[in-house]
């Protein structure tokens, strides 16, 4: 009987206490500042998500970048990534094709916790800068933080939270509702 109860309350607190996953947005477009309905954008690439003291993973930053652009496209706006980190590279291709915009992100946080029964959640966090092309200036950023429930039934990676991030952090500027999870 004891140990029927004890099962009872591990499984009661383990799923009930690491079931919660945790999403949030935070950022702004500068006072006053609104984006065009018909804007267009330059990603820039992005760095591979990486934990510290790990490995990249591999792929999660072009991943991001195809996450952001198709999330611009759905909503209507004109978008085209290049190759490069640069900002100055950015600002270059905006002028050439004649966009707007220079869209800067960066994974600021990245943790994948393998094992799906160590009760540990995966988490990741993305910030993206927009940069305005003809005046050179910073209008908007935002920052969205994703984090798994701790208990899973099989091994994931935060790669999965890509999708979300990109919805999140291009929502809190454009003003569109995000598709959350």
């Amino acid at each position: 009987m004891q140990l029927r109860s004890l099962i009872l309350v591990w499984t009661t607190l383990f799923l009930t206490g690491c079931a919660l996953p945790k999403h949030i947005t935070t950022g702004q477009v500068m006072p006053g500042y609104q984006f065009s309905k018909d804007a267009k954008f330059v990603v820039l690439d992005i760095v591979d998500g990486q934990e510290r003291g790990e490995a990249p993973t591999y792929g999660s930053g072009q991943a991001m970048v195809s996450a952001l652009k198709e999330d611009l496209m759905k909503h209507g706006y004109s978008v085209t990534s290049i190759p490069s980190k640069e900002l100055a590279d950015g600002f270059k291709e905006a002028d050439r094709l004649g966009f707007a915009y220079v869209a800067k992100g960066g994974f600021t946080y990245w943790e994948d916790n393998a094992t799906a029964w160590s009760g540990n959640p995966d988490r990741a966090t993305f910030s993206l800068e927009v940069f305005e092309t003809k005046s050179r200036r910073l209008v908007g950023s935002s920052t969205h933080q994703s984090q798994s429930s701790g208990a899973a039934l099989w091994a994931s990676s935060p790669t999965r939270f890509v999708p979300e991030l990109a919805d999140a952090t291009l929502s809190r500027l454009l003003e569109w509702k995000p598709q959350m999870p």
